[in-house]
This record gives C-alpha cells, sequence and structure tokens, in this order.
C-alpha cells in the first residue's frame, strides 16, 4: 500500500512538473508569435531573435558584447533596427535631435526606467534622476560652475595637477598610462567638487572612493537584467546579507561624498572650486545642502571617467597612427617653446591637436553604449520613422560612428576629417559625443581644456612607443563603460638645447 502510495505521489510531482515545463515552454512560444506578428514594431527591421525574445539582449549587456553585436546589426539592417522587442536602435544623425532635443509644442521624451536605476523615494535626487524642473532647476546653478569665467579662475589649480602628472611620469621609463591619467582627471575633480584632491597621483594608488565607483559601475548590469526576472532580482536583493562589501559599497561612495561637501561648505574660504560658485549663486531657487552632496558626488564620477577614457584612447591611437602623431609632436612643439606657455588659451588655436581630440571621441567614445528615452503616450517620428508610443529609444554612439553611411573610411584614424578637407564629406551631425538637447553634458567645456591641456603637456614633454602587450588595447568590452586594461607605455623625454 504504501509503495503504491509512493509511486502515485512520484507520478504526481512529474506530472505537475511536466505541466509547468509545457506552460512554461507554451508561454515562451506565444510571446515570440505576439512580438514578431503583431507588436507595434513587428514592421521595423532587425534579427528574428532580438525582436521576439528579451533575453537575447539582457544577456549581451551582461556579457559587454552588446554594443559591438548592434553595431553589427546596424551594419547589416541600416539606421534604426529593432534591437529587443519594445526597443528601436538608431545610428544617424537627426535621431539625436529627434529623441534627445526639444520641439516646439512637445515635452523632451523621458528616461526609460528600465535602463536607468531608480532612486530609492525617501533619498535626495542628483541632476540625472531628477524630473525635467528639478533638473533645469539644478541645472541653472550647476551652470556657474561650469561657465567660462569660472574655467580661466580654475586654471592654476588644474595645472598644479598636470605639472605632478608630468614629474611622476619622468621618473618612468614604462607606464600604465590609463592608470595614471585616472589618477590625474580623479585628483583634479576631487579638488573641484570636494576642495580636496583624491592624492592619487603623490601615492601612485588608488583611493577606495574611485575603486568603490568602478565596482558599482560594473554591479550595475545585473541589476538591469534582473528586474525582467524575478527569480534573479530575489537572488540579487539578497546579495547585501551574504556579501556585506556589496550592499555597503553605494553608501560607503555616498558617505564620504558628503562629509568631504560638509567639509568644504564650513570652510570661509574663497576657493576656484565648484562650492564657491554654488554657495556664491545659491538661493531658495537653488538646492539644498544634500543636493549639493549628491551632486558633487555626480559630478565626480562623470567628469573624471570619462575624461581619462577619452585620452587613454588618443594615446593608444596616436601610439598606433605614427603618421598623426609626428604631425601633432610637429604642431606642439613648433608652437610652445616654453612649457608654461601651454595654456587653456593657446591650446584651443591649435587646429591639428582638437582634430585630434575629436577624431579619438569619434573612435573611442567615452559612453558608446545607448541611453534610452520612451517615446510619448501619442508616438513620435524620429529619424523620419513613426515610432509606436511607450517604445524604448535611443542613439548608439559606437554604431553612428562606425557607420559607413556617416563617415568615410570610419574605422581609421583620420584627424583630418575634422580640418573641412575636401576628401572627407562626413556627417558631422551624428557626433554628440556630449549628448544633445536640455540633459546634455553640463562639464564639456571643461573636458575639452583638461583634454586639450593635457595632451599638448603629454605629446611637448615626450615620445612614446606601445609595449607589445597592450598592442590589443582597444578589444575592450562594454558595460556602459569601457572596460579598460592597463595601456602600457615607453616613454622618452624629449631632449631640447
Amino acid at each position: 500500500m504504501a509503495s503504491a502510495y509512493s509511486h502515485a505521489t512520484e507520478v504526481s510531482i512529474s506530472t505537475v512538473l511536466t505541466g509547468f515545463l509545457v506552460i512554461w515552454l507554451l508561454s515562451i512560444v506565444l510571446e515570440i508569435v505576439y512580438n514578431l506578428y503583431f507588436h507595434p514594431l513587428r514592421k521595423f527591421p532587425g534579427p528574428w531573435y532580438r525582436a521576439g525574445l528579451l533575453w537575447p539582449s539582457l544577456w549581451e549587456s551582461i556579457t559587454g558584447d552588446q554594443v559591438f553585436n548592434e553595431t553589427y546589426l546596424h551594419d547589416k539592417y541600416g539606421p534604426v533596427v529593432r534591437v529587443a522587442p519594445n526597443t528601436l536602435s538608431f545610428n544617424g544623425g537627426t535621431a539625436w535631435k529627434d529623441i534627445y532635443g526639444i520641439k516646439v509644442g512637445q515635452k523632451q521624451l523621458q528616461k526609460d526606467p528600465s535602463f536607468y536605476l531608480a532612486q530609492p523615494k525617501h533619498l535626495t535626487k542628483d541632476i540625472i534622476a531628477a524630473d525635467d524642473i528639478g533638473h533645469a532647476r539644478m541645472r541653472k546653478l550647476l551652470a556657474h560652475a561650469f561657465s567660462e569665467a569660472a574655467t580661466k579662475e580654475q586654471e592654476s589649480l588644474i595645472n598644479e595637477h598636470i605639472d605632478l602628472f608630468i614629474k611622476q611620469l619622468r621618473k618612468r621609463d614604462v607606464a600604465d598610462i590609463m592608470t595614471w591619467l585616472n589618477f590625474l582627471t580623479f585628483d583634479i575633480i576631487g579638488d573641484l567638487a570636494f576642495g580636496e584632491s583624491f592624492h592619487a597621483l603623490e601615492t601612485g594608488e588608488e583611493h577606495e572612493f574611485v575603486r568603490s565607483i568602478f565596482q558599482g559601475v560594473k554591479f550595475t548590469r545585473f541589476v538591469r537584467a534582473a528586474r525582467y526576472y524575478p527569480l534573479l532580482k530575489r537572488l540579487l536583493s539578497a546579495l547585501p546579507a551574504i556579501l556585506p562589501y556589496v550592499g555597503r559599497s553605494r553608501q560607503r561612495v555616498m558617505d564620504f561624498a558628503a562629509e568631504k561637501v560638509r567639509t568644504r561648505l564650513r570652510q570661509d574660504v574663497e576657493r576656484k572650486d565648484f562650492t564657491t560658485y554654488i554657495t556664491r549663486y545659491n538661493d531658495e531657487r537653488g538646492m539644498t545642502e544634500a543636493e549639493i552632496e549628491i551632486n558633487a558626488n555626480l559630478l565626480v564620477i562623470a567628469g573624471s571617467e570619462t575624461t581619462a577614457t577619452t585620452l587613454s584612447g588618443i594615446m593608444y591611437l596616436l601610439a598606433t597612427n605614427q603618421d598623426a602623431c609626428m604631425k601633432l609632436s610637429g604642431e606642439v612643439r613648433d608652437r610652445f617653446q616654453d612649457e608654461a606657455d601651454i595654456t587653456f588659451a593657446s591650446t584651443a588655436t591649435l587646429p591639428f591637436l582638437n582634430a585630434v581630440i575629436q577624431e579619438g571621441l569619434r573612435m573611442y567614445p567615452p559612453v558608446p553604449a545607448r541611453l534610452p528615452r520612451v517615446t510619448s503616450p501619442s508616438g513620435n517620428v524620429i529619424d523620419g520613422h513613426v515610432v509606436p508610443p511607450k517604445t524604448s529609444v535611443g542613439v548608439l554612439q559606437y554604431a553612428a560612428h562606425y557607420s559607413s553611411q556617416n563617415w568615410q573610411q570610419p574605422k581609421k584614424f583620420l584627424p583630418e576629417r575634422w580640418l573641412k578637407d575636401a576628401d572627407f564629406q562626413d556627417d558631422h551631425a551624428v557626433f554628440q559625443p556630449f549628448s544633445t538637447g536640455p540633459r546634455n553634458c553640463i562639464g564639456r567645456n571643461l573636458a575639452y581644456i583638461e583634454m586639450r591641456m593635457i595632451l599638448a603637456r603629454l605629446i611637448w614633454n615626450f615620445d612614446f612607443k606601445l609595449e607589445r602587450q597592450s598592442r590589443h588595447w582597444m578589444e575592450q568590452k562594454i558595460f556602459l563603460l569601457w572596460d579598460k586594461p592597463p595601456l602600457w607605455l615607453r616613454l622618452d623625454q624629449v631632449q631640447r638645447k
């Protein structure tokens, strides 16, 4: 009797499990059929497996291959591709304004909540997470810290850090220039945002705050994927209890930034940093202390990693393109007989230096991935295409920069394309490395100034060659940002009479 009961139980469990499996498989088939034949985006081009299921896109975002695979899809299918059931990727110039700009009589498209990590309601919002009204209020105040007048006053502070950077490199025959550029840009932005640098250039070591930031960026890809799969979401929710350092990482970053800002606000001194300009123009329509704290943290991340990334890419591209490197060296060294002559103003007038920076931003954009928005409830026209309501849309910057429809010889490093050379009929409208519209990068001018100064000082001081272990340096993964390995260069100091 017991044996018969046991057998019946086993059959019952087996039947239930089989039933669940059949239902699960049937739901997947129905989802694919709906997405391919009945979904509002069914007429847009793209591979069937991307249109039918979400998991291929999520998996590629986890492995770091998404940007490259979607660039291939643009090459195959054209300027608009359905890369996920409810997602369209664009690589054409007019898409930038259609998606990120403002049209008369229309509200700006809102950020896709499935991509941007929501901040808990009880937490203060930074300028990125704020709604349109809050964003405009914060940006109006922060703009004073990034004005032309402010950047001119910050020149001596920035130069002090570049001086130390060059001094440290002079001690080395071979250097991981990527790491040292990170030290430099984080020290500069730390000084500007917190009133004190991270002292990475002095110690030659990465600050714990910076390390936590990079760990957090890599981890967010799992959090985004978990939003679509409840089981994975529950697992990740338990991680802080299993791996305490993961749960505390973000809090360490926030606490450090808050304490630094509070200390700076208590100091009754006039420094040419962000805090001086923010407090000078702050009023009841400006920002609270909590908002200043959280935005200072954001400015450190946005104002350092991206600049160091671009400069690292440029150094690699120069090291692997000797003609361009020699031409830039000639321009910088002929123009400046003394290193003290290399200033914010003088570097802005060097045409080839600026062309090299533009070409570096094109070939190695600091944010190569798509930053998605959601179309309005009535739908929108994007790059000439009528897009249905509530569709996730965005420009894939890397694909836009490497499309033969937008550029001649897109895979070649050719700074001449930025010098109004008649041989190049490129679509410069597609080039928006700092985005466009009301939410574009507020620190664009400062970034260009830093890149011009740092690159000019490097070229004036050193000849350099790529070390063998870094010859394939640009073969990297992308987890929203580039996952950069060390960039080893052999440095030879320029000898002058």
